[in-house]
């Protein structure tokens, strides 16, 4: 049941509160849909690979007398494979430049200074809280032994986060689209229902862990 809410609660903005839509194929055969869906599965498999090696607790269910490593070197851990993970991230997008002719274009109008400088402060500054917000997450990563749990929670915060911030800046200052301000229901209604899965989900955990 809380697997249930987890998947029904993100997937209810995509289908515009109509959840009956995830029954006609035109849904999925729509671009967008199988790029966030192999969007998520590469991003699972990230996460997958940063739980399996940063953290050393025990699971629910297991024996106490497990060796633990935790603390500093869990937080040693995360942050090896966080550092590693950022020179693979800078890696594949100096690939992807290198491969491709417009993003090339783009990066030459960059060096040349024809791009406003309010766009590259903008940028550097998102991209300083989007590393800073990658290091927080691999911490929690190694800290909690169900990386799936700790994905849905990332998305869910993330969602809430993102569309308060959007509906003030749109709503206060005419910044962004008007979407940001549309559908607020749905999104609202999408964040409970992933909190109350994520919230289930721990409770289970904490369960087992007291038997």
């Amino acid at each position: 049941g809380a697997y249930a809410l987890l998947f029904f609660g993100g997937v209810l903005p995509a289908c515009e509160g109509q959840l009956q839509a995830l029954l006609k194929w035109d849904f999925w055969r729509q671009s967008f849909v199988w790029c966030t869906i192999l969007s998520e599965l590469m991003l699972g498999a990230h996460d997958l690979m940063l739980n399996a090696c940063s953290y050393h607790g025990s699971a629910p269910g297991r024996a106490e007398g497990e060796e633990l490593r935790e603390g500093a070197s869990a937080w040693s851990d995360s942050f090896q494979f966080f550092f590693y993970s950022r020179i693979a991230f800078c890696a594949t997008f100096a690939l992807l430049f290198a491969s491709n002719a417009k993003l090339l274009r783009q990066l030459h109008a960059l060096l040349l200074g024809t791009v406003p400088l309010r766009f590259i402060l903008l940028s550097l500054f998102s991209e300083a809280l989007t590393v800073l917000g990658f290091y927080l997450a691999s911490i929690a990563y190694s800290l909690f032994y169900q990386a799936a749990i700790v994905h849905a929670a990332e998305a869910s915060m993330s969602q809430l986060l993102n569309l308060m911030v959007a509906f003030v800046l749109f709503r206060c200052f005419s910044v962004g689209r008007a979407s940001a301000a549309s559908g607020l229901r749905t999104k609202l209604v999408s964040f409970v229902l992933v909190t109350l899965g994520l919230f289930l989900c721990g409770e289970d955990g904490a369960a087992a862990r007291r038997r």
